[in-house]
């Protein structure tokens, strides 16, 4: 886990396990389910897991198409976050995690995971994809500037960053 997030995933460790216990009370699942908190956990990616939970909560009408194993989530099955039948796989996750927004737009999603879930951080624009950097924090191997919309975007490729920063990208 990168050492600027532990306060964000933190936090969201705690939240996430709540609603878990609060879904359930069998113990094979909450063992399992633990299981993949920890591994989301070490990937820096239960605030963005959060904030896809608090955002269907408040949104029952959205629904998340979230690319790769991570689909197949016994958590986020759990948490309502998707809808798979084929839970009984295990989940590998990169470090980036995809996601498609249904029904809803995904200005919206990043309005309230700003203002709701990592209030002490800030989502920059990258090519395709959003980099969240604690507001505290002072990135000196990133270049910004100002796009059309008036928002800060990252001119450098991911590559080059990829592995100190948490990055997700919104298809």
């Amino acid at each position: 886990m990168l050492d600027i997030y532990s306060e964000l995933n933190n936090s969201s460790k705690n939240y996430i396990t709540e609603e878990l216990y609060s879904k359930t009370d069998d113990n094979k699942i909450i063992e399992r389910c633990l299981k993949e908190i920890d591994i989301l956990y070490k990937h820096n990616l239960l605030c963005l897991i959060e904030g896809l939970y608090i955002y269907k909560m408040d949104n029952n009408y959205v629904e998340y198409d979230l690319k790769d194993t991570i689909k197949n989530s016994l958590l986020l099955n759990i948490l309502g976050i998707v809808n798979n039948k084929s839970i009984k796989k295990n989940i590998s996750i990169n470090n980036i995690l995809s996601i498609k927004i249904i029904n809803d737009s995904y200005i919206n999603f990043l309005n309230v995971l700003e203002i709701v879930n990592i209030t002490n951080y800030r989502i920059v624009k990258g090519n395709n994809y959003y980099v969240i950097i604690p507001n505290n924090y002072i990135p000196n191997d990133l270049t910004f500037r100002i796009n059309k919309d008036g928002m800060y975007e990252i001119i450098e490729d991911y590559n080059s960053y990829k592995d100190n920063y948490l990055i997700f990208n919104l298809l």
